[in-house]
């Protein structure tokens, strides 16, 4: 198995394993007052990262291809990269506008 893969499982076993760890104690220490603000803080947590929809990764690829000195980006695949030639302003400032709105 590729060593990206093991680490993707470690993580989500862990995360996982956080968790059921997690609950126990929150039922213990916690009142039913408590519990009920913890639950309204996680779900809140739960619809921003749904509300991401995956746009951080797509941004942090765009940009380094940008960055990197790409002429245009396309929707998959690295496109026209030219090395060496340093980063494509133009293309830089058009992504910074375009995450800012």
């Amino acid at each position: 198995m590729d060593s990206k893969y093991t680490y993707g499982i470690a993580s989500t076993a862990l995360q996982y394993a956080g968790s059921l760890l997690l609950i126990p104690a929150i039922v213990i220490y916690l009142g039913p007052k408590e519990i009920g603000l913890w639950y309204l803080y996680l779900a809140l947590i739960s619809f921003g990262m749904l509300l991401d929809l995956g746009l951080q990764v797509s941004f942090t690829r765009i940009f380094s291809l940008a960055y990197s000195g790409a002429k245009d980006i396309n929707k998959e695949g690295l496109g026209d990269v030219t090395p060496g030639k340093g980063p494509n302003f133009e293309l830089l400032n058009n992504l910074v506008a375009c995450a800012k709105s």
